[in-house]
């Protein structure tokens, strides 16, 4: 095959290609390993989805009760049906605005870029202060230092790399999620902050927030 044909195979390329090898059975074969691959990733998005607001209102009073309830099966029915009607309500707005796909995998994919650079820096902080280890472990604290050095330094760079434009609209998402935070904590009476530096980074996001929906809303920022 000449590289233009290739570039117009239908998708899965790889069916196309092994169709032309050997014959349309490997066509088939690739086609159903996708329904099953696809089918695989949907029950374990969908499971884990479901399960992390339940295990957060449940476990560590982070979610509304709502969340931790249960059905007579004793399955998460709360968290379940939520995360459903939103899967739902986001496939309608799929279907009417096909470009939000790509907007919103590349919106998640900056999202979740700033967990994993948050908990490199609290490895880091732990391997520095050393509080974890022993005096005897000074070769584990060493390799420790390594990894999460490289892992802070690569979480800063894939943060750039990635475009500050969605990092500044995922600001949205983190502010409405900052609402549900402190409404639960006032309904449990807890201490909301525990320093000042939470709140003022709190407010800080609650800001970028707030322009960041603005933005969006009157079309100067686009997704």
């Amino acid at each position: 095959l000449s590289q233009t044909e290739l570039a117009n195979l239908k998708k899965p390329a790889t069916g196309a290609i092994l169709s032309f090898v050997v014959g349309t059975s490997g066509n088939a074969f690739m086609n159903i390993g996708l329904i099953i691959s696809a089918l695989g990733a949907f029950l374990a998005w969908f499971l884990l989805s479901a399960e992390v607001p339940y295990i957060a209102g449940t476990k560590d009073g982070l979610f509304p009760k709502i969340f931790t309830t249960k059905n007579r099966f004793n399955a998460p029915s709360g968290s379940l049906i939520i995360t459903g009607i939103c899967q739902q309500l986001y496939l309608l707005v799929v279907y009417f605005y096909k470009s939000g796909y790509v907007a919103t995998v590349l919106l998640a994919t900056t999202m979740i870029l700033l967990p994993y650079l948050f908990s490199a820096i609290y490895a880091l902080i732990i391997v520095i202060s050393g509080k974890k280890y022993l005096p005897t472990e000074t070769r584990e604290r060493k390799r420790d230092l390594l990894i999460s050095s490289v892992a802070v330094v690569y979480g800063f760079w894939i943060l750039y790399a990635a475009g500050m434009k969605y990092l500044i609209l995922s600001s949205v998402f983190y502010f409405l999620g900052n609402i549900v935070f402190v409404f639960h904590k006032k309904q449990q009476r807890q201490k909301i902050f525990n320093n000042k530096y939470e709140l003022m980074l709190y407010l800080i996001l609650c800001i970028i927030g707030i322009i960041s929906a603005v933005s969006l809303g009157l079309n100067k920022v686009k997704l």
